[in-house]
Formats: structure tokens, C-alpha cells, sequence
């Protein structure tokens, strides 16, 4: 029989990462050390959880999210973009809509794009060519 020596007998280490194991920085208590609920909450909407939540107000002037209406928009402009989405979206609204305007399918979805755009500026009102009778 032998006995066993001290080099066949190995102590695990500790990885003093929590009970289940884990990775490093994280504490048994399921977060990363120092992550507040705050912060979790913050990380979990897709935002920077380190940012401060006074900051999160300031955005870049350029910048808004999907269907977000901005202070400084009259209530027509924002009509008009919702229109214009409703017809870009719809493409028997778009043929109506060339038709009305007397142009063709693209010169209509490029005149609507611009309005939802915000670079749609006043057209000169078309004249219509002279009725020979």
C-alpha cells in the first residue's frame, strides 16, 4: 500500500469570485462590485450605466429617437412627417399621390422622403401647360 505524498494531494485555489464561480470583478451578490440599482437599471434600458442622470437630458441636437417629437416643431411640420411616413408606407398612396401631383412614382416618394426628412423646402408651383382648344 502507499501512502499518499504531498505532491499527489493538491489543494483546490480559491478564486474568491462568489459561490457559482463567476468571472473576475463580480461579487457573490449577482452584480459587478460598485454597480448600483441605479446603474443596473441604467445598463438594462441600453444607456451608459456610468453616465450621470442629470446628463442623460443633454443629447446631441441632431439626435432623436424613433416617433420623438421635438419642442421646437410646429404642430403642422409633425403632421406632415406623419403623413409622409403614412404614405411612403403605403404604395397605393404613393401612386395616388403621383398622380395627383402630375409626377412620376420616385419624383413623389423623393418629394415625401425630404418632408420626413426635414429638408423639404417650398416647390414653385408648377404651371400647367396652356389648353390648346
Amino acid at each position: 500500500m502507499s501512502t499518499p505524498t504531498s505532491s499527489s494531494k493538491k489543494k483546490k485555489k480559491k478564486t474568491g469570485f462568489g459561490h457559482y464561480g463567476g468571472t473576475p470583478g463580480q461579487s457573490s451578490e449577482g452584480g459587478p462590485a460598485g454597480f448600483t440599482d441605479d446603474m443596473r437599471d441604467r445598463q438594462a434600458r441600453g444607456k451608459d450605466p456610468y453616465r450621470v442622470a442629470s446628463d442623460e437630458s443633454d443629447g446631441e441636437e441632431g439626435m432623436r429617437r424613433l416617433g420623438e417629437v421635438s419642442d421646437r416643431e410646429s404642430f403642422q411640420v409633425v403632421e406632415q412627417r406623419r403623413m409622409a411616413a403614412q404614405i411612403l408606407a403605403d404604395p397605393e398612396l404613393l401612386m395616388m399621390h403621383a398622380l395627383s401631383r402630375r409626377d412620376s412614382i420616385p419624383g413623389t416618394r423623393l418629394h415625401f422622403t425630404r418632408i420626413l426628412c426635414g429638408f423639404a423646402e417650398e416647390e414653385p408651383a408648377r404651371q400647367r401647360p396652356p389648353n390648346r382648344s
